[in-house]
C-alpha cells in the first residue's frame, strides 16, 4: 500500500533520486548530458514559486505542471513519482489533453527486456491510475505521452498498451521544442481515453 503526496520542496531530493533510477540507463551518456537536466528541471519547476514565465511556461507552452511522490509507509522511503502537465500550442488539439511527465518507480524489473505483467510493480500501476484519476478531475478527456522506440522504453511502453493506451501517432527526430533531442530514435505518441476504465 502506498500513500501518494504532491510534490514538496522537502521531497524532491528524493524523487530526483528515484528518476536517477528510472532514467539510469540514459544518464551518464555524454551524447544525452540533457535527460538528468530535463526531469530534474520538470520538477524543481513543479514546486511551489517554482514555475515562472520565462521557465517552462514561456519556453514550452506549460500551462499547468504538477508532480506527486508514492511513499510507501512500511519502509517510510519515496517509492515513484508521476507528474502531469498541460500545454498550448506546440501540438494540435490541446484542450481536451493532459500529459504525462517523467514517470518512475525505484521497484520496476531492472531488466528493460522483461516485459511480463509480472513486471509490472503494484507502484507503477497506481501511479498510472492515480494520473488518470487528476486528468479527469481536471476536465480532460485524453491523457497523453510520448515515448520512444529504444529499448529503454520497452517497459513503459508495455505498461501503457495493458492500461489500454493506444499508439496514436510517431515521427523521427526529437519532439518539438523539448529538452530532449533524440535524432535517431522514432518517438511514439500514446493516449488514453479517459471515459474508459485502466485495464488492470
Amino acid at each position: 500500500m502506498i500513500d501518494i503526496f504532491p510534490l514538496s520542496n522537502e521531497t524532491v531530493d528524493e524523487a530526483i533520486k528515484v528518476l536517477d533510477v528510472e532514467f539510469g540507463n540514459n544518464l551518464p551518456k555524454p551524447e544525452e548530458p540533457e535527460c538528468a537536466e530535463a526531469y530534474k528541471g520538470w520538477l524543481m519547476a513543479s514546486l511551489p514559486n517554482g514555475f515562472n514565465s520565462k521557465g517552462l511556461k514561456a519556453k514550452h507552452g506549460v500551462e499547468y505542471l504538477q508532480y506527486w511522490i508514492a511513499f510507501d509507509p512500511d519502509i517510510k522511503n519515496i517509492v515513484g513519482v508521476t507528474g502531469l502537465f498541460t500545454k498550448a500550442g506546440v501540438f494540435e488539439n490541446q484542450a481536451d489533453k493532459v500529459w504525462l511527465g517523467w514517470v518512475g518507480t525505484t521497484r520496476r524489473s531492472s531488466d528493460i527486456a522483461d516485459l511480463s505483467e509480472d513486471s509490472f510493480d503494484n507502484t507503477e500501476i497506481a501511479l498510472i491510475k492515480f494520473s488518470m484519476g487528476v486528468a479527469r478531475s481536471l476536465g480532460k478527456r485524453y491523457l497523453c505521452a510520448y515515448l520512444t522506440d529504444s529499448p529503454d522504453d520497452n517497459h513503459i511502453r508495455m505498461l501503457m498498451k495493458q492500461a489500454g493506451f493506444e499508439d496514436c501517432d510517431q515521427r523521427i527526430g526529437g519532439i518539438d521544442d523539448y529538452a530532449i533531442k533524440k535524432p535517431k530514435e522514432k518517438i511514439l505518441y500514446y493516449q488514453f481515453d479517459l471515459r474508459l476504465v485502466a485495464r488492470y
